[in-house]
């Protein structure tokens, strides 16, 4: 079992240095408590904030960060205030970047990037919505595996790679058009190209034109319906 499929089925920190160790060459496992940067209010919420390791990434210094929730970790939770410790722990360590992995005792855990911006003096840090997977054992996670588990990690812009899945969304958005427009036909602009598709899916007594309108609109109810039911 590869390292990365590890840390997805058995999470701990001995595999996610494992993972890190394999992965990036330059990585050095550590061992600081950081629980003492934050006052108690933020810090009863974890079990533990520890730094488990460093490494220099071309020229830049990158710190990974571990941290125990003492609650269990969903999609959603926690990602401000995370983002907020991630923030701290940079200024304090005065580090480039940051790996920060916050995890549960369900084998849950949230894999994010941190980068320090730097603008003359001044330092603002990458959005904390932007950069971050969920992890769970229950789910496929097939987009964590591709990305991060097949970066180099030679630079602090291919784990930004490694992290930025809009293209991947796009890809699979235009593969939809794809196939529903090769269903009812017409026209669709696919990158920069217009590309027009026979009509394969036929409703008896009725236009072509009128037949792609019906399915068009059948198309947006069930997209609203499965809307209102995921929420």
């Amino acid at each position: 079992m590869s390292k990365i499929n590890s840390l997805i089925k058995d999470f701990s920190t001995t595999n996610l240095i494992a993972f890190l160790r394999a992965s990036i060459p330059s990585f050095k496992p550590d061992d600081d408590d950081l629980d003492h940067l934050f006052p108690e209010d933020i810090y009863h919420k974890y079990e533990s904030i520890i730094k488990i390791g460093e490494a220099e990434i071309d020229t830049d210094e990158l710190i990974v960060i571990a941290s125990k929730t003492n609650e269990p970790l969903t999609e959603r939770t926690g990602k401000k205030n995370q983002y907020e410790i991630a923030k701290t722990i940079l200024k304090h360590e005065v580090k480039d970047a940051s790996l920060f992995v916050y995890y549960d005792d369900n084998g849950n855990f949230r894999f994010s990037f941190v980068k320090a911006n730097y603008l003359g003096t001044k330092r603002d840090f990458t959005d904390f919505k932007r950069y971050t997977y969920f992890v769970t054992p229950s789910q496929t996670n097939k987009t964590f595996i591709k990305q991060v588990g097949g970066c180099n990690f030679n630079s602090l812009d291919e784990i930004i790679q490694a992290f930025s899945v809009e293209p991947l969304n796009k890809q699979f958005y235009q593969d939809i058009a794809k196939s529903f427009y090769g269903l009812i036909g017409g026209k669709v602009k696919i990158g920069s190209r217009n590309v027009e598709f026979d009509t394969c899916l036929k409703l008896p007594f009725t236009s072509v034109e009128t037949n792609r309108k019906f399915i068009k609109n059948l198309r947006y109810v069930l997209l609203v319906e499965q809307f209102s039911v995921g929420f």
